[in-house]
């Protein structure tokens, strides 16, 4: 019987006004789908989220498909309901669902589905789904005399389709058919599916028999979800790679009255499945190669995968990191916010959400990181969206960027207080400038008076008198010093302290320096001991030389204990041409605290009894630098001090 429409009239396939009824309880896959009916021309009469709103709209309509989810959440599942659709008014049932367990698959079949689209599909899939099951129904349900329309419909969807008897002789072939088959529709109707579809294994592919799959799934009217990209021989030898789907054909009163074959060309799929495979790869090397912290996780909170730099940070073998769940590596004072954030992911308010939380390392301690989180597709779920959701958690060692930030702070409130310490040491030299200046005069009147009465008719003075005018001239003495102390701390940093360089001996103005320093060293029970060579030569000013010396050393005897020895030696010349002059005692030493002090004007570090102003060590810092040197200390508690006076020395 021929199949061709008459000529000079146009095809045009009455399925595309017939009315389609959905049964889906996902409001949002229900619209999707009814937009795409709508979209390929198709008139959608309702939705019905439950079996009795599709008892309903079933009666009230009477459709020509139902396009029917398997898992219905009120009521009878799908495959039920459509057996009471199919009982009560003869309605043919398309099912469409991710749900193809083989149980389910059995199920459908056996109550005369007129097809079965697994999600997530295509749309040309679900066009030729629809064609194929309105198709049917229509041949089950017309006369004879309709069959072209059926026909016409199978060569307008863009796969191959064979159609067979119950013991598997071929009806129709669709042109794509024909040209993978290389049999004519006309040569090949009444012979064996076998003979028209010469169907070989692909090399690499598989070592099953597909001939004898397909055979026995016609045979006996079973549904065979597909057979991959199997080779179909045609009789010009070409061969096709096609992926082969094959469903029983049941009439009204539903028995097995043929099969239809699928065939659809597997390269298409190869190539998508080598896109998605190549994307995947990428995604896991970059995964796995990222100097970040990575981890797909669950939105039940498992650990699905995880990357080496993960383990490091937090201290874990892969192993048991995988074991854990997702609030397990957080501290448990931080998971209020995670959850928050998570919260805000779930319900579409962000599409990436980013927060600092402390998780926690393998050794107990906790570790800052800065945590962003983002939804990914399931790479193992291929195209079911709806079960394609994870969680992307992409974590970076914050430690250091809180250690720097905490280090800019501290940097930035040394700085602040440099800058008042430099403020008031210049209010201060500024101040005692002035000072300075104005005592000098009187101070030095005094002296001269209290020396006069000294010198003038000693032997008539009383001894009182005579102790008083002591008193006067060594008080006065100490405070002229002060004085001149504090005018050449100002005359210093300003740079106006005038300097005369000359080449002198070391050890000279060292001896010299000490000289009167001796009686006062053997008073404290300090030995002084002097190994600087007789030949070492520096440059310098000798008078603000021995000024910086006798500094140096009046500070250390203060330091020293009875019974110590103060002994001044040379270093090494690690820096030429600077010679290092060390001044070593066994004195109580200083802490860091007092170390970082030592410098700074009016900072008594000596014993209370015998302690100076506090500007020694001050002076003979900028006296060392005036001439081109540096002073510093080494010094730690109990372990005595270390002097050291870098002078330039003359080749």
């Amino acid at each position: 019987m021929s199949t061709v429409p008459e000529p000079n009239r146009p095809v045009v396939p009455p399925s595309s006004a017939a009315p389609i009824m959905i049964v889906e309880d996902d409001a949002i896959q229900a619209l999707d789908l009814k937009q795409q009916l709508r979209a390929q021309g198709y008139r959608v009469v309702g939705i019905a989220g439950s079996a009795e709103e599709a008892e309903k709209l079933a009666e009230r309509e009477w459709p020509s498909l139902v396009l029917m989810d398997v898992r219905l959440q009120h009521g009878p599942d799908g495959v039920d309901l459509a057996a009471q659709l199919n009982a009560k008014r003869a309605l043919p049932v398309l099912f469409v669902t991710a749900y193809s367990d083989p149980e389910t698959v059995h199920r459908a079949a056996r109550i005369g589905a007129y097809g079965f689209i697994t999600k997530p599909y295509e749309e040309r899939e679900l066009r030729a789904a629809v064609e194929v099951a309105l198709a049917k129904a229509a041949l089950e349900r017309r006369p004879a005399a309709e069959e072209r329309w059926f026909a016409q419909s199978l060569r307008c969807v863009q796969d191959g389709v064979l159609l067979t008897d119950a013991n598997g002789r071929l009806l129709f072939l669709n042109p794509l058919a024909e040209g993978w088959t290389g049999w004519a529709e006309i040569d090949a109707n009444g012979r064996p599916l076998s003979e028209v579809l010469n169907l070989e294994p692909a090399q690499g592919i598989g070592t099953g028999d597909p001939a004898a799959a397909l055979h026995e799934a016609v045979m006996q009217g079973s549904v065979l979800q597909m057979l991959p990209a199997v080779a179909a021989v045609a009789r010009n030898r070409t061969r096709t790679l096609l992926d082969i789907s094959c469903a029983p054909i049941g009439d009204e009163r539903g028995r097995r009255v043929g099969s239809v074959i699928q065939l659809r060309n597997a390269a298409e799929r190869q190539a998508l499945d080598q896109r998605r495979h190549g994307g995947l790869q990428r995604f896991r090397t970059a995964f796995e190669q990222a100097p970040l912290g990575m981890a797909l996780v669950t939105t039940d909170g498992r650990l699905l995968e995880v990357n080496d730099a993960l383990c490091t940070m937090l201290g874990h073998r892969r192993e048991a990191l995988l074991e854990l769940r997702q609030f397990d590596l957080t501290v448990a004072e931080d998971r209020v916010i995670e959850a928050q954030m998570l919260a805000l992911l779930a319900r579409g308010d962000r599409a990436i959400v980013q927060f600092e939380r402390r998780c926690q390392h393998a050794d107990g301690t906790p570790l800052w990181s800065l945590t962003s989180v983002s939804k990914v597709a399931d790479p193992a779920a291929g195209d079911d969206h709806d079960h394609a959701s994870l969680l992307l958690y992409q974590v970076v060692d914050f430690r250091a960027q809180r250690e720097v930030a905490q280090g800019l702070a501290t940097a930035g409130a040394m700085r602040l207080q440099q800058q008042i310490d430099s403020a008031v040491e210049m209010t201060t030299h500024a101040i005692l400038s002035r000072a300075s200046h104005e005592l000098r005069t009187p101070l030095n009147a005094v002296l001269g008076l209290a020396q006069l009465l000294q010198s003038t008719e000693a032997s008539t003075m009383p001894d009182r008198v005579k102790a008083y005018a002591g008193l006067i001239v060594n008080a006065g003495g100490r405070l002229l010093k002060l004085v001149n102390d504090l005018l050449d701390l100002q005359s210093a940093d300003v740079g106006t302290l005038a300097m005369s360089m000359a080449t002198v001996g070391l050890r000279g103005q060292i001896d010299q320096t000490l000289q009167p320093l001796r009686e006062a060293a053997e008073r404290a029970g300090v030995k002084i001991r002097n190994e600087v060579p007789d030949d070492l030569r520096v440059r310098a000013d000798p008078i603000r030389l021995r000024q910086l010396l006798a500094e140096l050393a009046d500070n250390v005897i203060k330091h020293a204990h009875t019974g110590s020895l103060l002994r001044w030696s040379v270093g090494p010349r690690m820096e030429r041409p600077m010679v290092s002059l060390r001044i070593d005692d066994c004195g109580p030493g200083m802490s860091d605290e007092e170390r970082q002090q030592a410098f700074r004007l009016f900072q008594r570090l000596g014993r209370v009894d015998d302690a100076g102003p506090g500007l020694g060590l001050a002076l003979a810092r900028r006296l060392a630098e005036r001439m081109g040197g540096k002073l510093t200390l080494d010094t730690s508690p109990e372990q005595g001090m270390r002097v050291v006076l870098m002078l330039r020395g003359a080749e």
